[in-house]
């Protein structure tokens, strides 16, 4: 196979943090754009011509509600890993992806907080998320000790005020979504490519409920330059400095020293509020990041990947707000991609994130009636966002 690319830089995202949809999940959204774009008596062959004729726009517009995600199909070389087919490499073995036997070098990296753009998909869950998150994590597959250190390092109670809570527990989705995969990668795949790790830690400087936080894609605003007038000196230093390592990455350069290159010390490149990067050993203490979900995944049999199953426990928080759910594969597949639907207490409506809806059936309780939806196929194809069953 020809090689496609020699460099890929991977910021603030992983196939760890989406993995790729089932087959069976997959087809659910493609009958449902099917359906959408009004093609349901279509041949395969007629299908695709009017797919390669139609306005982008006018298809972008019908196909709002359908969930676009990679998948797996056994044709396109895309795969579902686990964090334990990264860490194959301590003994002996090698984790399989396509781009490992041709690709040269990798640069991935992380933001101090890329987990508050979780917040977008539970910001309807914010009121008492404190005490629904201690009972997701108390009847998780994690036993009650190992459940009670998780809590305890994130300093998560059921009486929390809301905005504290709400932080928090955005920190445990920013730790095993987006820290632990850039590790894992690092640790994957720096025997079989140079592996460059950078660890962004400039605080935003904009006025918001992330000022001062490095939020998701920050680095990406540092990195283009487009916004040098609204940072300081020191910023606009880190900005720059970034933006030339870049560059000497992509031309075959060395930006910095690379991670565990021929077997010597993992190691990341820090941009901090000094207004200078600085290479450092790749570990909490030195980098600016918690342990705690590093430390747990020693104890816990099945390590990151069953942590990471067990904080991703809150987010499949359908029988708390009065959801049935009648096909379990939609727990794993689309509950994790915030793909559900949800209960307003104050209105008592429905409302619908984009998902295979003809895999669900809802129940909306009140004080004296229940009303039941058995299928929404007809809320996905007018695409109301929003269905009161009120």
């Amino acid at each position: 196979m020809a090689p496609l690319f020699k460099r890929v830089m991977l910021m603030s995202g992983t196939n760890l943090l989406i993995p790729p949809l089932p087959l069976e999940v997959a087809e659910q959204s493609y009958t449902n754009a099917v359906k959408a774009l009004g093609l349901e008596e279509k041949s395969a062959e007629e299908r695709m011509e009017l797919l390669r004729s139609v306005d982008a726009a006018e298809m972008r517009q019908k196909l709002m509600m359908v969930p676009m995600l990679p998948v797996a199909d056994g044709e396109l070389p895309v795969a579902g890993h686990t964090f334990a087919d990264f860490y194959a490499g301590t003994s002996g073995g090698e984790v399989d992806i396509a781009g490992a036997k041709w690709c040269e070098s990798m640069m991935i990296g992380d933001c101090a907080f890329d987990g508050n753009i979780q917040g977008l998909r539970l910001w309807h869950r914010k009121k008492g998320i404190g005490k629904a998150f201690c009972d997701a994590m108390n009847s998780s597959s994690l036993n009650p000790e190992q459940a009670e250190k998780l809590l305890r390092g994130y300093h998560i109670t059921p009486d929390l005020d809301d905005d504290t809570a709400f932080e928090r527990v955005l920190q445990t989705l920013n730790d095993i979504g987006f820290y632990a995969p850039t590790l894992a990668f690092a640790e994957g795949l720096s025997s079989r490519m140079k592996t460059y790790v950078y660890r962004f830690n400039e605080p935003n400087p904009w006025t918001g409920p992330w000022q001062g936080r490095t939020n998701h894609i920050l680095d990406v605003a540092f990195l283009f330059q487009n916004f040098n007038e609204f940072l300081d000196d020191a910023q606009r230093s880190t900005a720059e400095a970034f933006a030339v390592s870049v560059f000497k990455f992509v031309t075959g350069g060395v930006p910095w020293e690379a991670s565990g290159n021929g077997g010597g010390p993992r190691v990341a490149m820090v941009m901090s509020t000094q207004g200078k990067g600085e290479v450092v050993e790749d570990v909490p203490g030195e980098t600016g990041r918690r342990a705690i979900m590093l430390d747990l995944a020693e104890e816990v049999e099945g390590g990151m990947d069953r942590l990471g199953k067990s904080s991703r426990a809150l987010l499949p928080f359908a029988e708390n707000m009065g959801i049935t759910i009648l096909n379990p594969l939609v727990i794993d597949s689309l509950d994790y991609f915030g793909h559900l639907a949800y209960v307003s207490a104050e209105s008592r409506d429905i409302q619908l994130n984009p998902s295979g809806l003809d895999c669900l059936s809802w129940r909306l309780e009140s004080h004296a009636s229940t009303s039941r939806v058995t299928s929404l196929a007809d809320v996905i194809s007018s695409r109301d966002p929003t269905r009161s069953l009120a």
